[in-house]
């Protein structure tokens, strides 16, 4: 014992206080009416309250309190202890736990892995399993891919394919040695037992018995080798292919793995056959999950395979309404718009570029691309995208906008309507508004007109502009209404007479105006 730290500690004050009025806690949990010594502190309490250090030198001191630990409270002891040497210690202290001679006892220790797993205790698991041969189990792996931990799930994977292989070589070793005792006949038979031994072997590591919860892990980080070789080896091939032969597998495949393309490539190649026989064919689905989530690298990727997917309309699945709409509104992207268009032929093709009139005959881009507010997405018909959104879209969404407008045959399938600058006013998106004054004769409509009176002072400018430029757009209506709803013209004679002025002499209202609500259809 180190005495002189021991003197420093209590020798002062303040620690001495702290240390007994602990310990005074540590008894009334234990259920002491007065201090008592450490020995008199049940095994129980010890293992819940983490103090593993106390428990090796209790059973050092008391060996008949070794059998007070029980398989649940050694599963406790697996999840919380950090430190090997106090495992080391407690395996010599108290074996008939840890031997591994039945199968109750195979069942304990893997319990015991288990329960490292659970808490992601990782010094403890390598050594259960390097050091002192514990079984790893389907189960734990499975724990492992719920937790998410990627480097734990190859790092139990893999071992467990290296032991098996360890195994394997050691058994083909002593069946050699065997061999050559015996004559040329007893030969053939024990090459053939030790090629079903490792056959059997083979289907029992991990590797080769893993499904589709452990390949959406793989996908997820993105290890295409460790995915590539689990299919191959794979003893249910034909299940892992029925799962990757899923849309919304595949979908999540293009979403999950970033810029990579090899695991689409490899699904590709996987089922090429299928696909060339029509028996396997992906949907307008994909493409627009595609559009939506996917780097633009695997936009080229499907572009260049158009023969593996299929439409049930008449449309090809690549021209379609909601795929014009992700690209012009979504990813809002000009390079990737104008390689979809020219991979597709739709300028050059009457056929086409017919189909894409149809198809988007009705599709407001103008409205979309102006319905994003400035600084944070709106909530439009694609619903709330903040989250797979263009991190750029603020500035885009006007260059689009002005693309489409000056493109020679885009300019004749979408129009400019009064909602488009409504819904730049409401999103605060002035760079659309002064391009759409200064460019376009549409104006705003009453709707829009009433949020600028709504939100005076703020868009008085905006306002002077629209009364000056687009006041043929509005009712009589929505200006007496603005007036007698809003205090800022109602009770300011200044504001009053200037709004009132855009009335006609008949209907300029009196001033103080009486209050009244604002209109439902102007919100």
């Amino acid at each position: 014992m180190n005495n002189q730290l021991f003197n420093k500690v209590f020798n002062n004050k303040f620690l001495r206080i702290k240390i007994f009025k602990y310990v005074s806690i540590i008894n009334k949990e234990n259920g002491f009416s007065n201090i008592k010594k450490f020995n008199q502190c049940k095994v129980k309490w010890i293992v819940l309250n983490n103090h593993f250090q106390l428990l090796i030198y209790l059973f050092k001191v008391q060996p008949n309190k070794r059998k007070e630990l029980t398989n649940d409270l050694l599963q406790r002891f697996f999840q919380f202890n950090q430190s090997i040497e106090v495992l080391k210690v407690l395996i010599d202290q108290v074996p008939s736990l840890f031997e591994n001679l039945s199968n109750i006892q195979q069942y304990n220790n893997s319990q015991s892995l288990f329960s490292s797993i659970k808490s992601n205790n990782q010094i403890i698991i390598k050594y259960l399993i390097e050091e002192l041969g514990f079984k790893i189990t389907k189960t734990s792996i499975d724990l492992v891919c719920s937790n998410d931990d990627f480097n734990l799930f190859k790092y139990l994977i893999l071992f467990d394919e290296k032991s098996n292989n360890n195994n394997n070589n050691n058994n083909n070793n002593n069946n050699n040695n065997n061999n050559n005792n015996n004559n040329n006949n007893n030969n053939n038979n024990n090459n053939n037992n030790n090629n079903n031994n490792n056959n059997n072997n083979n289907n029992n590591k991990l590797i080769n018995n893993l499904d589709s919860q452990h390949l959406n892990i793989i996908v997820k980080f993105e290890d295409f080798e460790l995915f590539k070789e689990i299919i191959e080896k794979s003893n249910d091939v034909e299940s892992l292919k029925k799962f990757l032969k899923q849309e919304n597998t595949i979908i999540s495949i293009i979403k999950g793995c970033g810029k990579n393309l090899k695991f689409i490539q490899y699904i590709f190649k996987l089922f090429e056959n299928d696909m060339q026989q029509s028996l396997f064919k992906l949907s307008t689905t994909v493409v627009i999950e595609t559009i939506k989530y996917g780097s633009f690298e695997k936009i080229k990727l499907i572009l260049d395979n158009q023969s593996y997917f299929s439409s049930q309309s008449s449309f090809s699945p690549f021209i379609n309404r909601y795929c014009f709409l992700y690209l012009m509104v979504f990813r809002c992207d000009i390079e990737i718009l104008n390689y979809y268009c020219t991979k597709l032929n739709l300028f050059q093709d009457e056929i086409n570029f017919n189909l894409l009139k149809e198809s988007i005959k009705d599709l407001n881009v103008y409205n979309e691309l102006s319905s994003y507010k400035n600084g944070k997405n709106g909530t439009n018909l694609l619903g709330n995208i903040t989250i797979a959104m263009c991190c750029d879209h603020n500035n885009q969404s006007l260059k689009m906008m002005k693309y489409l407008n000056g493109h020679q045959f885009f300019k004749s399938l979408f129009t400019f309507t009064t909602s488009v600058m409504d819904n730049a006013l409401i999103n605060g998106r002035d760079d659309i508004f002064n391009w759409l004054v200064k460019n376009r004769n549409e104006g705003c409509s009453d709707r829009g007109f009433s949020f600028c009176c709504r939100n005076m002072p703020l868009y008085k400018f905006k306002l002077a502009i629209i009364l000056e430029k687009f006041r043929s757009n509005f009712s009589d209506q929505v200006i007496l209404n603005s007036i007698s709803s809003n205090d800022y013209f109602r009770l300011d004679k200044s504001n009053h007479n200037y709004l009132s002025s855009f009335l006609p002499t008949n209907l300029k209202p009196n001033y103080p105006m009486h209050s009244t609500k604002l209109l439902a259809e102007y919100l």
